[in-house]
């Protein structure tokens, strides 16, 4: 009996020696964060995100288990028919280091990009230069966002910290858009 239980205790690594963890194990571990559900339920987002560098938004089918990956999507937002989903994308973790690193200024650093999602064909579309956005609570397929791109803004004004975005609104299926200046 004592010799089985020796043997099932080898087998099973009691015996073995274990390793202590380093700094270089914490670096792998990641974290994740839950986002939430569609309304109707269809679809679950939520990200993995390691302890320094790039991590991923997913967005995951709970029926059917397909998902879409977004590389560095962070604050998902789904529209309230559930089709469509709208989250930002940081720029890469090397690209905004070396940017703090170099010192510097708002205006300089790399900016976040808006996806939006038509999670019934799970088509990416993009758009660069954003600050912030938002989506309609109660129903609508029209996105808004506060944009710095030099083709609505003059770069001479974004080095102004007072200075008045435009906001771009777009309709998500048809790709129409109204842009309001200041």
């Amino acid at each position: 009996m004592a010799a089985t239980m020796a043997a099932v205790m080898m087998a099973f690594g009691a015996g073995a020696e274990k390793r202590a963890l380093g700094h270089e194990d914490f670096d792998q571990w990641k974290s994740v964060t839950n986002y939430g559900l569609s309304r109707n339920g269809e679809w679950a987002a939520y990200a993995v995100n390691p302890q320094a560098g790039d991590g991923e938004l997913l967005f995951r089918n709970t029926s059917n288990g397909r998902e879409v990956r977004i590389p560095r999507g962070y604050r998902p937002t789904f529209t309230a028919d559930s089709r469509w989903c709208v989250a930002l994308v940081k720029p890469e973790y090397a690209k905004t280091r070396k940017a703090r690193i170099d010192k510097k200024k708002d205006f300089d650093m790399p900016s976040d990009t808006l996806v939006y999602v038509d999670l019934t064909t799970r088509k990416i579309s993009k758009v660069a230069h954003v600050k912030d956005y938002k989506v309609g609570k109660e129903g609508g397929t029209w996105v808004a966002w506060s944009s710095c791109d030099t083709a609505y803004i003059k770069a001479a004004r974004l080095k102004d910290k007072d200075v008045k975005l435009p906001v771009v609104l777009r309709d998500m299926p048809s790709g129409a858009e109204k842009v309001v200046k200041n």
